[in-house]
């Protein structure tokens, strides 16, 4: 599966795996579980169009981001009802910090 190599790629920072016909089946929640706990980089993930949400995928999902606080941003179909509002809820304690920028400004010269 596509997540496989995802957790284990350093460089990405989004995916976008919408209209796959993923479903919500064990290997399919167990390869994103994995994925979110091992990929700390990766914090965007884009599910839309896809069945991950029909027996209570979408619950486990919200329940993993606690640990994985990296994870600010999972857009999934607003078909998923009352989960749809739990997750934007919970990814709203995820959201990136932003940077502080240093000081940049001429170099003196000597």
């Amino acid at each position: 599966m596509v997540l496989r190599g995802v957790s284990v790629n350093k460089n990405l920072k989004m995916i976008s795996l919408a209209d796959n016909q993923f479903n919500d089946g064990d290997d399919v929640l167990n390869a994103i579980e994995r994925c979110w706990k091992k990929n700390k980089n990766l914090g965007w993930y884009n599910f839309s169009y896809n069945n991950i949400f029909e027996n209570d995928g979408l619950q486990k999902m919200i329940e993993w981001l606690g640990p994985c606080n990296h994870v600010y941003k999972v857009e999934v179909s607003e078909r998923a009802g009352d989960q749809y509002a739990q997750l934007q809820e919970a990814l709203a304690n995820n959201k990136p910090k932003k940077g502080k920028k240093g000081k940049k400004g001429k170099k003196k010269k000597k």
